[in-house]
């Protein structure tokens, strides 16, 4: 099993590309055969960034495929497939099994099948008293059995195994579509999800077995397992408002059909309203969403007529009357088997509750969308988990969990967030303030246009512990320059490049706003180009900034910025320079500088592309020891290359930055609040898959949150969220 990676949700063979956005397709119910397709978007300023934290045994369980909680305990209950069902408590896993399915007398058990074996668990809701819950599994026969079992206490760590017999559903053809999922509707009545009965096209005949009421298969099921009468010679009873109650058209157990392997579903807590996740065949995955459980109905979501919002008719049978449209579907170019998961009624993340969230087995894609979306609804990429995603699962308060085929059972959490404004002034403000400078000191300002200046005057700023401001030229400032300029009361302000950067009307006002028409508090560090900038910086003899015999110093292309941006935070760390030279020469100022700084060493960033080899042995005449390279195959390698070469100094530090590798503006915002914060500045593209070169320096870091810089247009959500993607 662990090699099928659909196998478990359903028997295919798909090509499946998880890169790209989300193909919804279809319109309203009065057009069901009509198809439209749109594309996903990432998710509002406003939306978590989010990341999968292990919990205990995560990794060792047996292809875990739900996680549930008892309603009052605290603890987690993890489903694994072959039988087992284990518990976390207090963080720790459990050692003794809760339930062993190979301990119950004669439950003929059976996970044979790769789509077999233990698939449903749920809490009594009244558990806490009655100490009972129920499982569903498939038995030797084929069939799905729902029994019932009991603990001693309602802390019990370890459940009675005398099964109670509560439904058999025959299943007698294929192993696969066995449905499984059992949750207590609002109506405490119970609700059971079945599959077609396997194979292909639904097996049944006539219009198949999602469509004929007299079978339990590709139905949800509603039964009243607290019933005073139940029927004779059973468990259970039925509820007066079931559609076929009365016996008449259809078993008495069907509460909805045309359902196609219904594998994981749920109730909304706060609405009533019940989300069903319907795993499709040949194109198509599908949402439904019913609104307070609609009693007495009748429901039918359409297969095997209707795949999502397109027309299959795999019977050539007509349509179906009254059937019900999904609220979203995507294709298979995007995943192989849609997951079902929760309506996020937690506390933890507040921009998502009220949105029904969901992944796909194959692509391991998490989605969400509005719990009050119309049909056909956009749902919204929240997180790339590099998970083979089994299931869902949600505590007692509503927080989230994902389980993966591989034994892997994870916390949805977020240590990352973003820090962001509308546009690059903004967002250089706010992040200002995440660096508590004190009022009444330096402010440096750059051009938000020409990033080689601040290129430049990043390392500087982060060695001084002065805040780097961007700005336009032109006056009058952004206002959220201007806000942050006000609080930061400075008395010192430094233009960093010429007047073609900042113009000297600009610098004019800024004396008069800022400085109550002090001149002398202005000074400006500049040169008649980017390398004659960086030069005016690091030379000892001109800015009188930095001293002879310095540390080291970092060459960077003056032209490929994304090299420099990497290792400006570390050069404001080191209190070393940065240098530009155009990639195929050093400019005379610049060999300048290197003779007055004599640096014990110069570090190339970047490969041969950004600064040449020739460039690269000519620079060993200007330090006490050979050069050396730092470069990756990309900027994002190269970043994650400095990054590691210079970690921070503590292991598991309390934050490191992530910026766009393209929006170089935002990046050279936060370098010397990492160089402040001892910390590393990685670089990821705005849109597409993470590289994994970054995911794998975030993990070798190890750190306890993440930054990331700019909003959504600058890295996108999607993303962001690879950044949260579990570690090898």
């Amino acid at each position: 099993m662990p090699h099928l990676a659909a196998s478990l949700v359903l028997r295919r063979a798909v090509a499946v590309s998880a890169a790209g956005a989300l193909l919804l397709a279809g319109l309203g119910a009065s057009s069901l055969g009509h198809p439209g397709a749109v594309e996903a978007v990432a998710g509002p300023p406003g939306k978590p960034i989010l990341s999968l934290v292990p919990v205990a045994g995560s990794g060792t369980y047996g292809e875990p495929v739900l996680v549930t909680n008892d309603g009052s305990s605290g603890r987690l209950f993890v489903v694994e497939r072959g039988g087992t069902i284990r518990v976390i408590d207090g963080g720790v896993e459990e050692s003794t099994p809760f339930l062993s399915m190979s301990a119950v007398s004669g439950a003929a058990f059976n996970d044979s099948g790769e789509e077999e074996g233990l698939l449903g668990l749920v809490f009594d809701p009244a558990f806490a008293a009655n100490h009972t819950f129920y499982v569903s599994y498939t038995r030797t026969d084929g069939s799905l059995q729902v029994s019932s079992f009991t603990t001693a206490t309602a802390t019990a760590d370890t459940a009675g195994t005398t099964a109670t017999p509560i439904i058999d559903i025959p299943h007698p053809v294929n192993q696969n579509h066995n449905g499984g999922m059992l949750n207590f509707g609002p109506d405490g009545d119970l609700y059971i999800g079945t599959g077609d009965g396997g194979g292909s096209d639904d097996p049944g005949g006539g219009c198949g077995n999602a469509q004929n009421t007299s079978v339990l298969l590709g139905k949800l099921l509603r039964i009243d397992v607290h019933s005073a009468s139940p029927l004779p010679g059973k468990a259970y009873g039925i509820p007066a408002d079931n559609p076929f109650a009365s016996g008449s058209g259809g078993a008495k157990e069907v509460w909805a059909r045309g359902l196609r392997n219904p594998w994981r579903w749920s109730f909304d807590p706060a609405t009533g309203d019940l989300w069903i996740a319907d795993v499709g065949q040949n194109t198509y995955e599908e949402v439904d969403r019913v609104a307070d459980a609609s009693p007495g109905t009748g429901l039918n979501f359409g297969w095997p007529y209707y795949e999502g919002f397109h027309v299959e008719n795999f019977h050539s049978c007509g349509a179906p009357a009254g059937a019900q449209a999904p609220l979203l579907a995507y294709d298979h170019s995007h995943g192989c088997a849609i997951i079902g998961g929760y309506v996020y009624r937690g506390s933890e993340f507040p921009d998502l509750v009220g949105r029904y969230l969901f992944g796909d087995l194959c692509s391991g894609t998490i989605w969400d969308v509005a719990a009050t979306a119309t049909s056909p609804a956009t749902p919204e990429v929240l997180l790339q988990s590099g998970l083979t995603l089994t299931g869902f699962g949600e505590d007692a308060s509503g927080e989230l969990y994902l389980e993966d085929i591989n034994g892997g059972v994870y916390h949805i959490v977020s240590d990352t967030t973003r820090v962001s404004g509308s546009d690059r002034y903004a967002t250089s403000a706010a992040v200002a303030a995440l660096g508590g400078y004190a009022t009444n000191g330096t402010v440096y300002l750059a051009s938000g246009a020409g990033f080689a200046d601040a290129l430049s005057a990043a390392p500087l700023a982060g060695r001084d512990h002065t805040p780097l401001l961007l700005v336009p030229p032109t006056w009058p400032l952004p206002a959220s320059i201007a806000s942050r300029l006000a609080a930061l009361s400075p008395n010192h302000i430094t233009l960093v490049g010429g007047v073609g950067a900042i113009p000297a009307s600009v610098a004019t006002h800024l004396v008069t706003t800022y400085l109550a028409g002090d001149a002398s508090r202005l000074t400006r560090l500049g040169g008649v180009d980017r390398y004659d900038t960086s030069a005016a910086i690091a030379d000892p003899t001109r800015g009188h900034l930095y001293s002879a015999g310095v540390g080291g110093v970092f060459i960077a292309s003056g032209i490929a910025y994304p090299d420099g941006l990497a290792a400006a935070s570390i050069a404001g760390r080191n209190g070393w320079p940065v240098l530009l030279v155009p990639g195929t020469s050093i400019p005379a100022e610049v060999v300048a500088a290197l003779q007055h700084l004599q640096p014990a060493q110069i570090v190339v960033v970047g490969g041969p592309g950004a600064v040449s080899e020739a460039v690269f042995q000519a620079l060993s005449a200007y330090s006490t020891t050979a050069p050396t390279r730092v470069s990756g195959a990309d900027r994002y390698a190269t970043a994650a290359d400095v990054a590691l070469q210079y970690p921070p100094p503590s292991a598991n530090p309390a934050v490191i930055y992530v910026a766009s590798g393209a929006g170089f503006a935002d990046g050279l915002s936060v370098a010397p609040v990492v160089a402040l914060q001892q910390t590393v500045l990685l670089l990821a593209p705005a849109a597409g898959a993470l590289p994994a070169v970054v995911r794998g320096a975030v993990c070798a870091l190890d750190p306890q949150s993440i930054i990331v810089v700019g909003g959504p247009g600058v890295v996108s959500d999607a993303t962001a969220g690879g950044l949260g993607q579990p570690c090898p």
